[in-house]
């Protein structure tokens, strides 16, 4: 992979793809954005409703990618709603979840089932981020894999982060990559 995924580019490339970003609220939605605009850590704040971010230019497939994130955000016992007509077409699907708090897991799990369950996102592939490995009390990925369980035909792949540091970003896009070529 060429450079990282913090090394934005200059605009004004002709190729482009969108990436749905989802999670539950306190997933780390709002730090993976800045951290790929930013290239830093910064502190985040919850976001509420459908928000998009982008179009902004990274590094990604060693080549320039106009990066376009959406992000279902919202009060913790609410799902995200993918009857919303906002994420037309995505590439790919990147799914945060939240590694240091078991208790949101079966929720996460619902999630992950109405969106396996939506027609127009079924084949789309899903990169599952199993966040928060900073943590001292973090799930691993075998422990996150067994409570999150089968994400059905798709092809997906679970990898655990560290959102704050970019730890598991690089090699959840190398596993991306062929995927949205």
């Amino acid at each position: 992979m060429g450079g990282t995924i913090s090394q934005l580019l200059s605009g004004g490339q002709s190729r482009g793809m969108r990436i749905f970003l989802t999670g539950l609220e306190g997933s780390g939605k709002t730090t993976f954005l800045k951290k790929m605009k930013q290239g830093q850590p910064v502190a985040a704040i919850p976001e509420l409703g459908f928000i998009e971010e982008g179009p902004f230019t990274v590094d990604l497939f060693d080549e320039p990618v106009i990066f376009t994130a959406w992000h279902a955000g919202g009060k913790s016992k609410d799902l995200p709603d993918w009857d919303n007509t906002s994420f037309q077409n995505p590439r790919a699907i990147i799914f945060l979840v939240d590694a240091n708090d078991p208790d949101r897991l079966p929720q996460a799990r619902e999630a992950l089932r109405l969106l396996n369950a939506e027609e127009q996102l079924r084949d789309i592939p899903l990169l599952v981020l199993a966040n928060k490995q900073d943590m001292p009390a973090a799930m691993s990925i075998a422990e996150v894999s067994n409570k999150l369980g089968d994400q059905g035909q798709r092809p997906w792949t679970l990898e655990t982060a560290s959102l704050i540091d970019g730890e598991g970003m690089d090699d959840g896009f190398q596993w991306l990559s062929p995927m949205v070529r």
